[in-house]
């Protein structure tokens, strides 16, 4: 019995630094936060991590062009020209919306 217990015991710590490991490896997290006001800097200051362990990406408007142009660059090259244009604008539009329900939020949360 002892020698089960120590090696289920074992097993599950093994375990345990796995699935901690993995989490800690793949674990993202999206904090979208207004840095109007004081709200972001007493959580800034209440959770350091916020601020040391961050990646900050500003997402702001692309022409239309710029977005068709890397959208059509990144579709397979065996699509053919009719597709790759009908998919690359479908990505323009999908941005577009996105900035749009931004600025919305942005507005009602002013």
């Amino acid at each position: 019995g002892s020698r089960q217990e120590e090696g289920k015991a074992a097993g599950r710590s093994a375990l345990w630094e796995v699935f901690s490991t993995r989490v800690r490896d793949n674990l993202k997290i999206v904090v979208c936060a207004s840095p109007a006001g004081p709200q972001l800097r007493a959580r800034c200051r209440a959770f350091p991590g916020l601020v040391t362990r961050t990646t900050v990406d500003h997402f702001a408007r692309w022409p239309r062009e710029g977005l068709q142009e890397v959208a059509a660059g990144m579709l397979p090259p065996e699509l053919t020209e009719d597709d790759n244009t009908q998919f690359s604008t479908s990505a323009v539009e999908v941005h577009g919306a996105g900035h749009t329900v931004a600025e919305s939020a942005w507005e009602k949360t002013r």
